[in-house]
């Protein structure tokens, strides 16, 4: 490989990462089979800052077929520069290959958010997961679960308050810009659905713990007592007389 490309934009420290292991950046003018140019892509929580993930999981699919290896970004930046540059020169995999990275709760909550309007995302991400490089791993298949596990009712109580922190953008800024005010919007509906989210989450806890005392109750209930029903009935029978 000579090149690395990705739809996605690409952090500083990855692209530095990847020049000091020997590719470059790849442009259309490059005189090179696609089997030399390495492919780029992330877990959606990693690219909510995008236009378009779905559309970018296509294109990398797509080329994917042409014969193009395909790395997620965050396998990129867990390994070490050694290990990055022996797979890329001789295709040395890194000896402990490195784990998906867990989402904070408040980009688990908005990516999940995002999951249920773009159903098909997820499943492109197993798709680019199952044809990638992965050095040994398995397929971050598991996906949805790790974002499920993230969202706690403390956590997401916290991610709420670090939030709402962050609001106040136009009331201390008059001269905020439109850039800013798209933000500000943003934030505005996060909050809403997360605050939404916790008082759902607040009730179906409430239930679930009704149902529990409801259910120890009637279990006591049905309870058989250590004596048969006749003599108990015989026993209140007298108890009347």
């Amino acid at each position: 490989m000579h090149f690395f490309d990705s739809p996605f934009q690409l952090s500083k420290e990855c692209r530095d990462k990847l020049e000091r292991a020997g590719l470059r950046p790849w442009t259309d003018e490059a005189e090179a089979s696609t089997k030399h140019r390495l492919l780029l892509y992330d877990s959606p929580h990693a690219l909510l800052n995008e236009d378009d993930i779905l559309s970018g999981y296509k294109i990398l699919i797509n080329h994917s077929a042409e014969g193009s290896p395909l790395l997620a970004i965050w396998r990129v930046l867990a390994a070490g520069d050694l290990e990055l540059s022996r797979w890329i020169q001789n295709g040395m995999r890194p000896v402990a290959p490195p784990q998906p990275p867990d989402p904070s709760p408040l980009a688990a909550f908005a990516t999940r958010a995002y999951l249920s309007q773009e159903t098909e995302a997820l499943q492109a991400y197993h798709g680019l997961e199952n044809r990638a490089e992965r050095w040994g791993s398995p397929a971050d298949t598991a996906y949805s679960q790790r974002l499920e596990r993230e969202l706690t009712f403390g956590a997401l109580r916290l991610g709420l308050q670090a939030l709402q922190a962050m609001k106040p953008i136009t009331e201390d800024r008059p001269e905020i810009n439109r850039e800013e005010e798209s933000l500000q919007l943003h934030l505005n509906i996060l909050e809403q659905e997360l605050s939404h989210y916790i008082k759902l989450s607040h009730y179906q806890h409430r239930l679930l713990w009704q149902a529990q005392q409801l259910q120890k109750r009637a279990t006591a209930l049905l309870q058989p007592d250590s004596q048969p029903l006749s003599v108990q009935a015989t026993k209140f029978t007298r108890l009347q007389d």
